[in-house]
C-alpha cells in the first residue's frame, strides 16, 4: 500500500498501520528474545523467573499480537480499532516511562555500568516509538472518514444536461428544431 503524500488527510492512517506493525514485530521479537533463556534451562522458571516470564507474556508477547492484529482492522478503517491502539498505546508508554525512571535511578547509584546505558538508549527508542504511535492514532479519527484508495474511481460521472439553444434571430416562433 502506497503511502500517501504530504497533506492527504488519509496519510496518519497509513502512517499508524506501519507503526503497528513494527511495533508488533518488535515487541515479538523482544518477547521471544526474553524467553530463549528459560527454554535453554529447561523447564518451568523457579520464582523469580516465573515473574520475569509474566511480565514478559503482559508487555512485549501480549502487545505485540495486539498491535499485529489493530493494524489488521485500522487498515479496514475500523474505529474501535483506533481507540483500541490509541489506549493500549497510552498504557504500554506509562509503564515504560516508569521503567525508564527506574532504569535511571539504578544508572546514577550504578554510573559505570554499560549494560544501563544500552538498555536505556533502547528504552528511550521504545518511548519514541510509543510517542510517535499515538500521534499518528490521534489523527487518524478524522482519517477514517475518508475512502480508501481502492473504494475511489477516479472521477464521478456528470449526467447529461439538456441544452437550451437560442432563437434565431427574427424568428419569434421559439427554438429552432434540428433536423
Amino acid at each position: 500500500m502506497a503511502l500517501p503524500p504530504r497533506g492527504d488527510p488519509r496519510r496518519p492512517l497509513h502512517l499508524a498501520i506501519r507503526s503497528t506493525r513494527v511495533l508488533a514485530i518488535l515487541f515479538l521479537l523482544f518477547g521471544t528474545c526474553a524467553f530463549i533463556p528459560m527454554l535453554m534451562q529447561g523447564g518451568m522458571p523457579r520464582r523469580g523467573g516465573l515473574f520475569l516470564g509474566v511480565s514478559d507474556l503482559l508487555f512485549y508477547i501480549g502487545p505485540g499480537a495486539a498491535y499485529l492484529v489493530f493494524s489488521l482492522f485500522l487498515r479496514q478503517r475500523q474505529f474501535w480499532a483506533v481507540v483500541a491502539a490509541l489506549v493500549l498505546a497510552s498504557i504500554q508508554l506509562i509503564l515504560t516511562l516508569f521503567f525508564a525512571g527506574a532504569l535511571l535511578i539504578a544508572t546514577l547509584r550504578q554510573p559505570n555500568s554499560s549494560i544501563s546505558l544500552i538498555a536505556g538508549g533502547m528504552v528511550a527508542l521504545v518511548i519514541l516509538a510509543l510517542g510517535q504511535l499515538i500521534y499518528h492514532l490521534a489523527l487518524s479519527f478524522e482519517a477514517i472518514k475518508y475512502g480508501s484508495v481502492e473504494q475511489q474511481h477516479g472521477f464521478e460521472p456528470l449526467m447529461v444536461q439538456p441544452v437550451d439553444l437560442p432563437a434565431p434571430p427574427g424568428d419569434s416562433k421559439g427554438p429552432p428544431t434540428i433536423r
